[in-house]
């Protein structure tokens, strides 16, 4: 008898082998697809950098009016490479040096390197100039020759590669379906004999792999069918052929057998554990599945020195001979217990570091201070001597000084800020304080920072006389601070509205100030990322409007800090509504975003 199903071994090893080949194909031409773009992408980015740099090397010479050592500087660049060709030009756009065939290309300057590709060349330009002054343009021409060579070399070893993948996958699918199937037909042949009632049939095969283990399997069962018993020397063997530990008991917790396995683990001979009661083997005794749950149960062993063993079981019930006996199968959680707890170390010890990262940062930042609160001093008492001795022309320069030292300062701060929450260190202080008066002081401390921009700052009427809550006020007045300075900052020429409100019944009342701008807005995928540290939306949004990506982070753990939240709505291009919201009797937070709060003295 022949297996004719359509759906054989034979066929599903040749699918698999044509699957498998045709995954290796695709594997090798992904890989070599990467291996091109890694290629261009490493010439454009060395492109730049070498771009960046020579115009560094060359703004001096530029100031210098010294057109021959420029020139110089571009023939030594030309002989390092790849370089085809390169060019300085002037504010005008005038040719002042070049190398190579650059055929007279313009070049526009802008605000940053940037680079254009073509077919077999890259061309990158960009400003020369110092501090943010663009005194000319550089145009660099870079061939792309020899990353495409090595991407085509790399193209034929990939096709080469998967061509010989394809052919092995495919003739070793066909040899093992041969060798499969081949043994099998027998099988299927012997057992329809079987079927018919020839019990002497036997199955001839030299296999010594899996297919001798059912050979055999299948001559043992047709001699018990003969015999029309079971032996239980074979019902034995099959049970210690079995790599976990397997207990039979009665109804009475005597166990009857046990596997080689069972007796391993616990430490016991071969057929020591017959007549033993199972609850000295098992904590608590055995489970009677008909009224526990017994299925994935984690359990103890007890082993023959008393030690404990962790194990995961299932009691399972059987009848045999009228008698009814339950089945108790164990597997060993040893191991993975002590993954369990080298995880649990690993991340305790992950959280240790990341708090003495924080305090770290904490106490450094709060040294920082003093030297920068120094440096403004200074710079203010030299901006007056300045002043006093008419020395206009110096006066600048000392207020350039007071004016990045107080970005600084201001940066440090909110580093300090986000440090002291990380570490455990901030401290809360709850009190009674007027929100209306807290919300004028923080407006007129804004309005100079709104007219930059041409904003107006409107506020809802507040109520007419002046409700109190209970919480901490100066964390307050920094975050509606943060959020005002925020939506002044994204923009231009509109609205910011500043809204109070009391929400809730008396006893869970709720304050919420909700302030909203007219500005550029945000997406759902922008909104996500908004409350991580040092991330603002937009990775041009740091240079363009400046700022560390701090201040929403921290009012958003000062709000979690006394007991409230802080939410955002945004549109893009239609701006954003930031919403505090406090309970009006705000108790201090034991835990900020998640995490305990230690109660360790202010930095």
């Amino acid at each position: 008898m022949q297996l004719k199903a359509p759906d054989s071994l034979r066929t599903r090893f040749l699918l698999a082998g044509l699957a498998a080949g045709a995954a290796s194909i695709l594997g090798s031409l992904f890989l070599a697809y990467q291996a091109e773009t890694l290629l261009l992408d490493n010439l454009r980015l060395s492109s730049l950098q070498r771009a960046v740099r020579t115009a560094f090397l060359i703004a001096p010479l530029l100031e210098a009016h010294n057109h021959a050592e420029i020139a110089r500087k571009l023939d030594l660049l030309q002989a390092e490479g790849d370089l085809v060709a390169g060019a300085v030009y002037d504010k005008a756009g005038r040719s002042l040096a070049r190398t190579g065939d650059s055929n007279d290309r313009s070049c526009r300057s802008g605000t940053d390197f940037v680079s254009h590709e073509f077919v077999a060349e890259l061309h990158v330009e960009g400003p020369i100039g110092e501090a943010g002054q663009a005194n000319g343009c550089l145009h660099l021409i870079v061939s792309k020759q020899r990353p495409l060579e090595m991407a085509n070399r790399l193209w034929g070893t990939a096709f080469a590669a998967a061509a010989i993948t394809f052919l092995v996958s495919l003739l070793a699918a066909v040899s093992l379906s041969r060798l499969i199937t081949a043994p099998l037909r027998r099988l299927a042949r012997a057992a329809a004999r079987v079927g018919r009632g020839d019990l002497d049939t036997h199955i001839e095969t030299d296999a010594h792999g899996e297919f001798g283990v059912v050979a055999r399997a299948f001559e043992s069962m047709t001699a018990e069918l003969r015999k029309s018993t079971v032996s239980k020397s074979h019902l034995d063997n099959l049970i210690n052929a079995l790599g976990e530990s397997l207990i039979v008991c009665d109804e009475q917790g005597i166990i009857q057998s046990a596997n080689q396995a069972a007796c391993q683990l616990l430490g016991y001979g071969f057929g020591d554990l017959e007549g033993m009661p199972m609850g000295e083997v098992l904590d608590g005794g055995m489970l009677d599945p008909e009224h526990e749950f017994s299925v994935g149960v984690e359990r103890q062993y007890i082993t023959s020195r008393g030690g404990r063993i962790p194990v995961l079981t299932t009691v399972t019930a059987m009848r045999s001979q009228g008698e009814r006996l339950l089945v108790n199968v164990a597997q060993d959680l040893t191991q993975r217990k002590e993954i369990e707890e080298a995880m649990l170390a690993a991340r305790e010890a992950a959280e240790s570091a990341n708090l003495a990262k924080s305090q770290f940062l904490a106490n450094m930042t709060h040294e920082l201070r003093t030297p920068l609160n120094s440096i403004i001093s200074f710079a203010g008492l030299l901006e007056e001597e300045m002043e006093d001795r008419d020395l206009d022309e110096l006066l600048p320069d000392a207020r350039k000084i007071t004016r990045a030292g107080r970005h600084l300062l201001a940066v440090v701060n909110d580093v300090l800020d986000l440090s002291k929450v990380e570490a455990g260190r901030m401290t809360v202080h709850m009190a009674p304080f007027s929100v209306s008066q807290a919300v004028r002081d923080v407006v007129e401390t804004a309005e100079p920072l709104a007219g930059r921009n041409g904003n107006r700052i409107v506020v809802h009427p507040l109520p007419e006389r002046e409700f109190v809550i209970h919480s901490d006020e100066q964390k307050f007045r920094q975050s509606l601070m943060n959020l005002v300075s925020n939506a002044c900052k994204f923009t231009e020429a509109g609205d910011i509205t500043i809204k109070c409100q009391l929400l809730g019944e008396q006893g869970s009342r709720q304050l919420q100030v909700k302030v909203t701008d007219s500005g550029i807005g945000m997406s759902p995928e922008e909104v996500g990322r908004l409350f991580q540290p040092f991330t603002q939306v937009d990775a041009s949004a740091g240079r363009r409007f400046g700022g560390t990506g701090l201040g929403l982070v921290i009012t958003h753990r000062f709000c979690r800090a006394v007991g409230g939240d802080l939410t955002v709505e945004s549109e893009p291009g239609r701006g954003s509504t930031f919403t505090i919201s406090l309970p009006v009797t705000a108790q201090a937070s034991d835990k900020v975003d998640g995490e305990p709060r230690q109660a360790l003295p202010a930095a």
